[in-house]
């Protein structure tokens, strides 16, 4: 994706999950993150809010959810009454991908941008 003249990698999290991929709607979000020193977008379904998480709100997972696929989740959050999983960014998206995806971003002809 081309964002303020910066060629920025985009990931599909449905594609990632091993889930079908969706046609983008308004609820369609882009969450820009640095990883291994380079700024990726990953592509969600949807976002409701973006909050910060005080570290002692943060707990290791119960092993009642260490069977949940691929082990991206990295821990559990309580803010209030509600729990939030954390996704963990490195189990996602390993360094070889941010590679693969700055060698695609680079690619990019200039009269695409």
């Amino acid at each position: 994706m081309f964002s303020r003249g910066q060629v920025i990698p985009a990931l599909n999290l449905r594609a990632r999950f091993g889930l079908p991929r969706a046609q983008h709607t308004m609820s369609t979000r882009l969450i820009f993150l640095k990883a291994h020193q380079r700024t990726i977008a990953f592509i969600a379904d949807s976002a409701r809010e973006f909050r910060k998480i005080p570290a002692n709100a943060v707990r290791p997972l119960t092993e009642t959810l260490h069977g949940i696929r691929g082990n991206y989740v990295k821990g559990v959050a309580t803010l209030g009454d509600r729990f939030i999983l954390l996704l963990d960014v490195a189990a996602v998206l390993d360094l070889a991908e941010v590679d693969a995806l700055n060698s695609a971003a680079e690619t990019v002809p200039a009269s695409s941008r």
